[in-house]
């Protein structure tokens, strides 16, 4: 039994980027005669643009021969674009249910499972994350989420 990791490309971009803009809001209450300031925080309406339509479809693969002859089975586990492989795990993408009964069908342990999709996502992941940290969505969300942490 194998992973195998396919690149296809998605016929439409993905509808919401991370928001370009981080906004405080001020509130000014009086309390018992004193001005009391409440700040809160949202993001505003525009976002950044996702152009790349790179997805990525996973699947298990097990070859075999019967009568002499070979055999294949494959199982679809699932497909991930490029922006979920960057924001998502890949346990968070699939529906538990529905990989338990793919994992049993295929007669393996789960750590199996989970180590042969891990093999091959793990460097894919990698090279994903370091191109998407170029960008300026990347930049403006690591700005955003320092301002949020003080």
């Amino acid at each position: 039994m194998f992973c195998v990791i396919q690149k296809i490309q998605k016929k439409k971009p993905d509808e919401y980027g991370f928001p370009k803009e981080l906004l405080v809001d001020m509130d000014v209450y009086t309390v018992d005669g004193e001005e009391i300031a409440v700040y809160a925080h949202h993001f505003g309406e525009e976002r950044f643009e996702r152009p790349i339509l790179d997805a990525y479809k996973i699947s298990i693969h097990h070859s075999y021969r019967e009568n002499g002859k070979v055999k294949k089975k494959q199982w679809a586990i699932c497909t991930m674009s490029y922006y979920d492989i960057v924001e998502y795990c890949f346990e968070d993408k699939v529906v538990k249910p529905v990989l338990d009964a793919k994992i049993a069908e295929m007669g393996i342990k789960r750590s199996r499972f989970f180590r042969m999709i891990y093999v091959k996502l793990n460097p894919l992941k990698d090279a994903i994350k370091a191109e998407y940290e170029q960008t300026e969505e990347y930049k403006i969300r690591k700005e955003h989420q320092a301002i949020l942490t003080t």
